[in-house]
């Protein structure tokens, strides 16, 4: 059911705001709404938000706070002392920061340094001496294989050059190459058409000469690089308590901080007026503002004011559901749905009541259901799913409606039968569901019929499809059918006029019966024979979707066989002489349940959403969402 709600003004002095915020507002369950929006006279107002002096302290520790594991429970720290606390952890994050980047670029230095030399370690050449050499030049690089044979071919023996190789892979020949500086621009040209890519092995780096080979300096730099390593890895040990700072006094800090902060952002709700005074204006429920009202009884700095939810200038009033402990998982398909608009019923006892016993009837066998209890028990209490909590129930329904079939883990004969065998009763069933589902779509129409009421909504209520007119031409045909099928069909005659085309007559020119109660004149402006035209195929549709949503039903009764119909294909497989294989009995139950259990609550969903809501449920409401909930919840 829908919770009333009430429309409450709370008003005071601005230098008292900031008390009212913390003792009443962000304690009591209330939807603030901007209140320069909802007050008529608010052109003499402005808002009560100024810069929020918190933010620059939260931000500074949202930059850090994921680093330190957050205790469950926090205590509330003076300002002053969280201001401090926090800039003192945040200057120490900041050199870590700044360490950090600087170790971790020269790391990067290093192992770019690394990997230039790497392919030249092998090669036994003296770093000093070649940085002596005064008529020689010479060059480290790299030659794709398939080049270098061709410099072996064409140049290696026929030029004034020296070529040292080091590494090779795959790809490429690493190496060194020496020529007399006077040649050196032509053996440069050469071996650039072969691709030769040059590779720039310093002599030093930083405090470092490289005095011996390239694998001596391979091996400085690799314990160049391991000290890098060790000196980042001190430093991310190096942790808040090592300079006095506890980790638990700065989540303390942080949360105080943030709660002051979330608290100062209410003031965006309220309105300021011309006299100093703020205005606070939100949503409650009836209980949650008698409540307001007794914790404020003696508060002579507030005022409080309550009005009925019709008054509001700019804002509907938001949904709270409240339903009992069965009916309550329910609300999940009703909010997928969409939450009803204040005023509207509640379709969640409704829907609770009919996807429980229509599941039944789909899949009902009393093993298989149990199965589907222990499922739902188990999801919904390990991992904390509302469909647990469903399929718990909807496994009950199914437990229930297999002892009226007589059925157990597809066994037919193991249990008596109580009401009857789909199998057995194909006809029967198949009725069965279809009176089902017309007694659904009469309280369908009884239900729209109330909304019709409690919105003051009299075309609906008497002739629209899903009210009065409807109704009776529901009614109308089903005595028709029924007295052509089992009577003589003069019934059928006699009710016709009054209880068909009159009816039908109604739901068709709705519209125009609406328009001429209120305006004293048809609305035909589009011409006579547009409007009967529409008005027929308005006519069909209504007949039709009457048809097709009574004979939907009938998938009830079908599951219901399929199912019996499945089962008796795993007894089948599982068949071994006069006994049954347990492996395939189980792989065959485990497979059905899976299977037709998905199908079946996709199915009755469907005929939830289409056949009833479509008659009844518009949705489209907001939900009751209290502003206070974050900071209640951060305090918890």
């Amino acid at each position: 059911m829908l919770e009333k709600m009430q429309l409450l003004y709370i008003m005071g002095s601005m230098d008292d705001i900031d008390r009212a915020i913390k003792e009443y507002i962000s304690l009591h369950e209330i939807q603030l709404e901007y209140a320069l929006k909802e007050i008529a006279d608010s052109h003499d107002m402005e808002s009560c938000l100024t810069e929020n002096p918190y933010a620059v302290h939260t931000a500074k520790a949202e930059k850090f706070i994921q680093e330190l594991t957050q205790p469950v429970i926090w205590t509330e720290v003076p300002e002053a002392d969280a201001i401090k606390i926090i800039d003192e952890a945040h200057d120490f994050f900041e050199r870590r920061a700044d360490y950090f980047r600087v170790f971790e670029a020269k790391q990067s230095a290093i192992q770019k340094l690394i990997d230039d030399i790497e392919p030249f370690k092998t090669m036994n050449v003296d770093m000093p001496s070649l940085r002596s050499l005064e008529f020689i030049e010479f060059q480290f690089g790299r030659m794709p294989i398939v080049n270098f044979k061709q410099f072996e071919v064409y140049i290696h023996d026929k030029e004034d050059i020296i070529f040292l190789e080091g590494r090779r892979d795959k790809s490429y020949v690493y190496g060194l190459y020496f020529v007399l500086s006077f040649g050196s621009d032509k053996i440069d040209t050469m071996l650039t058409s072969l691709n030769f890519e040059k590779v720039s092995v310093p002599f030093e780096y930083e405090d470092h000469v490289f005095l011996a080979s390239p694998a001596k300096a391979y091996e400085l730099m690799i314990d160049e690089l391991e000290a890098c390593k060790k000196e980042i890895r001190r430093k991310h040990n190096e942790t808040l308590y090592t300079f006095g700072i506890n980790a638990q006094d700065v989540s303390n800090a942080y949360n105080s901080l943030k709660k002051r902060a979330e608290l100062y952002d209410f003031r965006k709700y309220a309105a300021k007026t011309v006299n100093d005074y703020y205005v606070f204006v939100g949503w409650s429920t009836e209980k949650e503002a008698m409540h307001l009202k007794q914790a404020m009884e003696h508060d002579d700095k507030i005022i409080l004011m309550d009005e009925e939810p019709g008054s509001a200038k700019s804002t509907t009033p938001p949904t709270s559901l409240r339903n009992n402990f069965f009916v309550r998982p329910f609300e999940f398909f009703v909010k997928a749905y969409g939450l009803p608009k204040y005023g509207e019923i509640d379709p969640t006892p409704f829907v609770a009541a009919t996807y429980f016993v229509l599941f039944g009837m789909m899949f009902g066998d009393l093993g298989q259901g149990a199965v589907l209890c222990v499922a739902g028990y188990l999801l919904y209490r390990l991992k904390g799913l509302e469909l647990g909590k469903i399929l718990g129930f909807v496994g009950a329904s199914s437990m229930f409606f297999g002892l009226m079939y007589g059925s157990v883990f597809g066994l037919e004969h193991v249990l008596p039968t109580i009401w009857m065998k789909p199998a057995e009763n194909v006809n029967s069933i198949l009725l069965t569901t279809i009176i089902c589902g017309v007694a659904l779509i009469f309280v369908s129409m009884l239900l729209n019929m109330t909304n019709a009421i409690k919105q003051s909504d009299k075309a609906r209520l008497l002739f629209g499809p899903n009210g009065a007119a409807g109704m009776i031409f529901y009614a109308g045909v089903l005595t028709i059918i029924a007295d052509f099928v089992y009577g003589s069909g003069r019934l059928g005659r006699i009710l016709a006029l009054p209880f068909v085309i009159m009816p039908l007559m109604l739901i068709a020119f709705r519209v125009q019966i609406e328009a001429y109660l209120k305006t004293k004149r048809l609305n035909i402006d589009r011409g006579v024979p547009m409007f009967v035209l529409e008005t027929a195929i308005e006519a069909f549709e209504i007949l039709l979707t009457y048809f097709t949503n009574t004979v939907s039903f009938v998938r009830i009764g079908a599951f219901a066989l399929s199912h019996a119909g499945m089962m008796s294909v795993v007894l089948l497989l599982a068949q071994r002489g006069s006994s049954l294989s347990l492996p395939v009995m189980i792989m065959g139950n485990l497979l059905v349940i899976l299977m037709e259990g998905l199908v079946v609550g996709i199915q009755v969903l469907r005929i939830e959403f289409y056949e009833l809501f479509s008659r009844y449920y518009e949705g489209g409401g907001r939900e009751f969402n209290p502003s206070g909930k974050k900071i209640q919840q951060r305090s918890a």
